[in-house]
């Protein structure tokens, strides 16, 4: 067949091509699982039925996959969606060396001709210089799968006599163990059947992968490196990573165990320069939750497994991760910001240049969950790093600090609130004075005098008195004084409301002085202040309180003497419905 260009049905995107490298990935690494592990083995075939629901779901959406085969690579859309560069091992070159230039799945692709395609594929990347795979794939006719050879290959194979169409099975009795039986589909089921069996009831031993990472050579390594790193170029399949983790779980033997663990350090670090964070995050996470269920039953294990996770969150090139901390590097910030919790203070710099960079929505929320984290485990060295830079990231911390609400976080927002930026001290102001907490109450009083008259405002209508008698002398003394009615209609409402929600004699007291003060030059202002400390006394529920409404009722100003009237009208209806 000759070679055709890339489908123009299947839309080329960030979003396809991110699937086509996934289903590529996922299609090398299974072919790899399929020459580690037995037939059958309960990981081949994890390999293979997620390999198939991921190209299943993409021909359904597409309605067709199709890569093209370099000598090093396979590509789509002109570019690399995994290379390799490990010669004659490497499956590109094993597919390109023998003429396939394209290969396609078609939509009604099931699940029997792909695992049978896989098995070719496997088997001839066993014996590749033994066998031809165009040869033996033409013989399977699949219906589902199309490749395309170099112009000529196949005519010269025909020519040769070497390529030939599928012929009725003839069973010569003298070579019956040197050829291939084929089975049918009720042959197969059975096979595989028995070889699950067989796998669950003798599980793979630890020591056999052990066994396997002491033992590789250059030549074998080229089918581990496809595994479990693809090169640079295609993301790691996780269920590798849980596979090399539960034979980690298996693995008894320090010396084996600790082998393994030092080949995944390394692959790590693979993982971090080529910014696939997601599976590095989940292999740190791995890790994590191994030493969990070892803590018990291998404390020695357990101990290897958090030496590890220190020496990885001490040794990582902090340069390296602060260069792929950025949007055209990142496609999900989300992973990369869990991954640098586990550094603790390290990336704090990175987080919060990263962090002060966003402009997406996406990564906006992200860095606030970051900041939220590392503000619950690491306050002063996180309050420390945000306190000078911009205000949009100090707003965010100032929020945290608000959400964490305990003493210490108390005292990070009395400091903020002594910024010089007005802004930041409003804020830090308005969130002191939203917090239960008695440190929080009694910091907020100290604002009620700030050159600033908003936050004077805040400092009011936060204010709590019942409770600190100081504060409340202080508040009076401060209503009671000429200079009061120069303030704003909305600090006097606030202070005078901050009086009556104290609930006090004393407070009832001064409310009442300023209901009856009259005052030849008074004006506007003071028929103002009047009527907001009826306001005040409206909200208090002790005698002292209707007593001083009563008397206001009295008074000579019309406008006072009836609101008082509709205050004691309403405390009245309050009384009758409580009882």
């Amino acid at each position: 067949m000759a070679q055709r260009p890339i489908s123009t049905f299947v839309p080329v995107n960030a979003e396809t091509i991110r699937q086509i490298r996934d289903i590529v990935g996922r299609f090398v690494h299974t072919i790899a699982a399929m020459r580690l592990y037995p037939f059958g083995h309960v990981n081949v075939t994890k390999f293979r039925d997620n390999l198939f629901q991921r190209l299943s779901a993409f021909l359904e959406e597409q309605g067709e996959f199709e890569i093209e085969i370099k000598e090093d690579a396979f590509t789509f859309a002109g570019g690399p969606v995994f290379q390799e560069e490990s010669g004659i091992k490497s499956l590109p070159y094993l597919y390109y060396n023998d003429g396939m230039r394209a290969l396609t799945f078609l939509p009604g692709l099931t699940r029997e001709e792909l695992f049978d395609f896989l098995a070719i594929t496997a088997d001839y990347a066993e014996r590749a210089e033994e066998g031809d795979i165009i040869e033996d794939l033409w013989e399977r006719d699949f219906e589902f799968i199309r490749y395309d050879a170099a112009d000529g290959f196949l005519e010269a194979r025909v020519a040769a006599g070497t390529v030939h169409r599928p012929k009725e099975l003839q069973i010569d009795r003298e070579h019956l163990f040197s050829g291939r039986i084929q089975l049918d589909a009720e042959d197969k089921a059975a096979a595989h059947a028995r070889s699950v069996e067989i796998s669950r009831t003798n599980p793979l031993d630890g020591s056999v992968l052990a066994e396997f990472f002491r033992s590789i050579d250059g030549g074998e390594r080229s089918n581990l490196e496809s595994l479990v790193s693809a090169e640079h170029e295609v993301s790691v399949d996780k269920e590798f990573i849980a596979t090399v983790f539960e034979v980690l779980y298996l693995e008894d033997r320090l010396d084996s165990f600790r082998q393994i663990l030092t080949y995944m350090k390394t692959y790590l670090k693979i993982l971090i320069k080529k910014a696939d964070i997601g599976n590095a995050l989940f292999l740190l996470n791995s890790i994590s939750d191994l030493r969990k269920a070892l803590l018990a039953s291998s404390p020695a294990r357990a101990e290897d497994l958090l030496q590890t996770i220190r020496l990885i969150t001490q040794e990582t090139d902090l340069d390296i991760i602060r260069d792929i901390a950025r949007p055209e590097r990142i496609e999900d910030p989300r992973p990369l910001f869990e991954f640098l919790v586990w550094f603790g203070p390290r990336t704090l710099p990175t987080a919060i240049e990263a962090c002060e960079a966003a402009v997406d929505p996406l990564w906006r929320e992200a860095c606030v969950e970051y900041l939220r984290v590392m503000v619950r485990d690491c306050l002063s060295e996180t309050a420390a790093q945000i306190r000078n830079r911009k205000p949009e990231l100090i707003q965010t911390l100032i929020t945290l600090l608000g959400d964490r609400g305990d003493k210490k976080a108390i005292l990070h927002l009395a400091d903020l609130a002594r910024s010089g930026n007005p802004e930041i001290r409003l804020e830090a102001v308005r969130t002191l004075g939203g917090l239960s907490h008695d440190l929080a109450r009694k910091l907020t009083l100290e604002f009620l005098l700030d050159p600033d008259e908003r936050i004077r405002i805040e400092a009011g209508q936060a204010a709590r008195l019942e409770s600190d008698e100081n504060a409340l002398a202080r508040m009076i003394q401060i209503v009671s004084r000429k200079n009061f009615l120069a303030r704003s209609s909305t600090e006097r409402g606030a202070m005078l409301l901050a009086l009556g929600r104290s609930n006090t004699g004393p407070a009832a007291k001064a409310l009442e002085t300023l209901v009856r003060k009259r005052r030849l030059l008074g004006g506007e202002r003071l028929r103002e202040t009047r009527l907001l400390a009826v306001s005040g006394l409206a909200v208090m529920n002790i005698p002292q309180a209707r007593e001083a409404l009563a008397a206001g009722v009295k008074v000579s100003n019309q406008a006072v003497a009836t609101a008082c009237a509709q205050a004691l009208k309403r405390r009245g209806e309050r009384h009758r419905e409580a009882e």
